[in-house]
This record gives C-alpha cells, sequence and structure tokens, in this order.
C-alpha cells in the first residue's frame, strides 16, 4: 500500500531516523508529494498487458475462433544511496568550545544532499551513466518505458515562446490539459493529499503564474496538510529545484526541441494514485517511491583517532504495469521573445 513520506513518518520509531525525514520533508516539496512504498527486496516486478485478445460476433451453430491476450513482464530496481563521514575523537574532548556539534552538522549537510540527489535521480537518472543508480523520468521518456503519445509538445520541434501574447498563453494551457489527460489528471482537483503533481523549474514555475495573467486567472490551493500550492486545475505544481551544486537547476532550459537549439524547458505530470478510467492503464497504481527498509543512519564505529557514521537508502521509483502514470510536455521556452 502506497501512503506519503509524511504518513510514514508517523511509523518510525528510531528517533535518529525519523529526524533524517523531517528535515527532508522540510526541504523539499517533491519528496512531500510522492507516494512510498515498502517492498523490502531489490527489484519490484510485474506485468503488463502487450495485447488484447480479439473477440467477434457468431453465427448461430458456429463457434469462435481462439484469441488470448499478452503481457510482458516489467521490472523496476532499487539502488544503494548513501556516504560516510568521520568526526575525530579530539573533538570530544573540547566539545563545549565549538560553535556546533561537528557531527550534527555533517548530518545535516547530508541530509541536504540527499534531498538534493535523490530528486536530482528522480528527474535525469540513467542506468547507463551510473549503472548503480535507477533510471529517472528523462531516461524513461528517452527509452520508451512510457508510451508516444505520453509526450506533448508545445512548439512542434521548436522553442515555442509561452509568454509572447495572449494567444500563445491560450495555446499553452491548452497544452497543459492535454499533458493532464495524457497523465490522467484532468479534472482531479486537489481533496486531501494530491492525486499528482507538474514538475518544473523555477523560471517555468514563476513564468506559469505571467501566462496565468496574461488570461486572467491564477489560483491557489492548500492541502490536508495545510501547505499552499500553486496550482493548475487542482494539480500542485513545483520547483524541483537545484542540483547538489546549488547552481544547477536539475530541469534545465537548455534541452534541444529538435532544431538543434539549446533553449528550451519540460514540465512533467505525474500521477500518484490508481487511474479514473480515462486512459487503457489496467491494474495500475501510479508513480512512486519504493523502498527496503528506509533511510538508515549507520554507526557510530569505533576507530583508533576516530569514529564512523553514515547513511544509507535502498530506493527507487516505480511504474509497475502503469505505463500513462506520467506525462512529458516539452518544445517551450518561458519567455516573452
Amino acid at each position: 500500500m502506497a501512503i506519503s513520506l509524511i504518513d510514514y513518518t508517523s511509523l518510525i520509531k528510531n528517533e535518529l531516523s525519523l529526524g533524517l525525514y523531517k528535515n527532508l520533508l522540510n526541504m523539499n516539496d517533491v519528496l512531500k508529494l510522492f507516494p512510498v512504498v515498502e517492498v523490502g527486496a531489490f527489484t519490484v516486478q510485474g506485468e503488463r498487458w502487450s495485447t488484447l485478445p480479439s473477440g467477434a460476433f457468431r453465427k448461430l451453430n458456429t463457434d469462435y475462433e481462439e484469441s488470448t491476450g499478452t503481457t510482458e513482464p516489467v521490472e523496476d530496481r532499487l539502488a544503494l544511496f548513501g556516504g560516510k563521514f568521520s568526526e575525530d575523537k579530539a573533538y570530544k574532548r573540547v566539545k563545549g568550545k565549538v560553535f556546533r556539534d561537528p557531527v550534527q552538522v555533517q548530518f545535516d549537510m547530508w541530509t541536504k544532499t540527499i534531498e538534493r540527489q535523490i530528486t536530482e535521480n528522480i528527474i535525469n537518472g540513467d542506468e547507463a551513466d551510473d549503472p548503480n543508480s535507477f533510471n529517472g523520468l528523462y531516461q524513461r521518456f528517452g527509452s520508451g518505458d512510457f508510451p508516444a503519445s505520453q509526450i506533448i509538445s508545445y512548439g512542434a520541434g521548436d522553442a515555442k515562446h509561452v509568454l509572447e501574447n495572449e494567444a500563445s498563453a491560450i495555446l499553452w494551457f491548452e497544452a497543459l490539459d492535454e499533458l493532464l489527460v495524457a497523465a490522467d489528471l484532468f479534472g482531479s482537483a486537489m481533496t486531501n493529499v494530491p492525486k499528482g503533481a507538474l514538475l518544473m523549474n523555477k523560471k517555468t514555475w514563476l513564468g506559469q503564474q505571467k501566462a496565468a495573467r496574461l488570461c486572467g486567472f491564477s489560483t491557489s490551493t492548500v492541502d490536508l496538510y495545510g501547505y499552499t500550492w500553486r496550482d493548475y486545475r487542482g494539480i500542485p505544481m513545483v520547483d524541483v529545484g537545484l542540483d547538489r551544486d546549488q547552481s544547477t537547476e536539475i530541469i534545465t532550459n537548455t534541452y534541444d526541441p529538435g532544431d538543434g537549439g539549446a533553449d528550451s524547458s519540460r514540465i512533467y505530470a505525474v500521477r500518484f494514485t490508481q487511474p479514473d478510467g480515462d486512459v487503457d492503464s489496467p491494474g495500475s497504481d501510479g508513480l512512486t517511491i519504493v523502498q527496503a527498509g528506509g533511510l538508515e543512519k549507520l554507526g557510530p564505529n569505533d576507530d583508533l583517532t576516530s569514529i564512523e557514521w553514515g547513511l544509507e537508502w535502498l530506493l527507487g521509483i516505480a511504474h509497475v504495469g502503469d505505463d500513462y502514470c506520467a506525462a512529458l510536455l516539452d518544445d517551450f521556452e518561458m519567455a516573452a521573445a
């Protein structure tokens, strides 16, 4: 059963691990929304429908021809992410003289690293570049994990300017509607916990409000936990933020729309729940974080002159059997000209 990471914190008994999760959620809107499933394994396996059986009409006293639907196996893998640091034992002898506990400082910094790098991997992870990681949304669209119908082009091979005028803004919102329909999010007003999210960068997030004003509207919604989201048709709009270097956008503005330029951006629409039946997505549960055991603090391990600590999280993302839980809007530039 999928639950939000916010709800998952209520199940954590270890105080150190609980603190890590709460810090992660305070830092990160993406992790605040994603549901998590405890799988207790290195892989998540399932099947999806490949071809449906063929039916027919028949005459009296005749038989049907046999037709059997086919399925194909699908699998998502979990990956180990973490790191370690050490504290010199000499700090214990001067603990009252240091500004902050050096171990706590490192844990705080590592929490930020985990939050940034996991978010980056959810978007851009590529097992071809790092075979120890898991594939993110960018790679899953590029490799055909999601059908071609899930990719919506605003500029049709060119980086079309969203904020050029009212007409371009109207076309933008029509493309967003198409994006929500593709991920089966259209008409899903935010009630209690959001059904999905629109993942974008800061320039697109800010530009979305400018486009809305060109058309005469702007909205925001408060969720079950009292958090205020900017949303479109009840679906939260989330700026996924910067990479660990604190300067590079995780979702960039420099994708090639197909004309050789490097001037377009992207929005990922992701659904976290079962579909409403508007798309052919049988037996599906949406996109989730899958984990085995949760984020753990490791150590302390005592050495001759230092004490070693670590953190580790066995996790991945999965959409087993649900090829329509995500959609991509590309070929746009959030600019007037």
